[in-house]
């Protein structure tokens, strides 16, 4: 047990440590909202609505590994925060490591075994004939990759219960920034369709990943 070790939010009033998390945390999410909003816009005015109807149709895969995220997430990250307040260092690298690693495997065990029944779980979802190729496109990308896009949320959720809402928000934004260049890129210049769109979420994730890892060589 390291009794020396000092959190953040320690000599701090309720009053500011609240301000200093709510901020960042809202922020992001707005950031992330209007993302989605602006990305639904342009797949929409470039594609139409049968693919709009396709990408519908495939996310909920997409629901369910942000489900898994923050469910596997916020749940470590509760359980870190309490050993960081205990000052249990030991306890608290073993809870993230085994809460990273957990959401990693099932993210995968889920994906890969999905994919194997990709075509029929597309149609169990009401997909048709106008409809199943473009999910059937997304669907691939989110199940062969989305283990990156879990790894990230969840993350984030340990990088602010660290004491550095301001790095998780910075995350959200990058995020939700290069979301919509990389995605405008996709449909307008490269034109890849529906599963250039996917693959355009899971590299705006990555670029996310690597601004919650600068956390890691801030912080002793």
């Amino acid at each position: 047990m390291n009794t020396k070790w000092t959190h953040p939010l320690e000599g701090q009033s309720v009053g500011k440590a609240f301000i200093s998390y709510l901020v960042p945390s809202v922020l992001g999410m707005l950031v992330v909202a209007f993302n989605f909003i602006i990305d639904g816009i342009m797949v929409g005015h470039k594609l139409g609505s049968t693919a709009m109807a396709g990408i519908g149709i495939a996310s909920p895969v997409y629901t369910l590994f942000v489900a898994m995220s923050l469910w596997i997430g916020m749940g470590g990250a509760t359980l870190y925060s309490n050993a960081m307040g205990r000052k249990d260092i030991t306890s608290a690298k073993q809870i993230f490591t085994k809460s990273i690693m957990l959401i990693m495997l099932v993210t995968i065990a889920i994906g890969y075994t999905a994919f194997t029944f990709k075509d029929k779980l597309v149609y169990s979802l009401g997909a048709n004939a106008e409809t199943f190729p473009f999910a059937s496109d997304y669907m691939n990308i989110m199940l062969l990759f989305g283990f990156v896009f879990t790894i990230e949320n969840a993350l984030s959720v340990f990088v602010r219960n660290d004491g550095n809402p301001n790095t998780s928000m910075y995350a959200q934004i990058t995020f939700a920034v290069a979301n919509i260049i990389i995605n405008y890129i996709i449909l307008y210049v490269l034109e890849w369709g529906v599963r250039g769109v996917a693959l355009g979420t899971i590299v705006s994730a990555s670029l996310a990943l690597l601004v919650l890892f600068t956390h890691f060589f801030k912080n002793k």
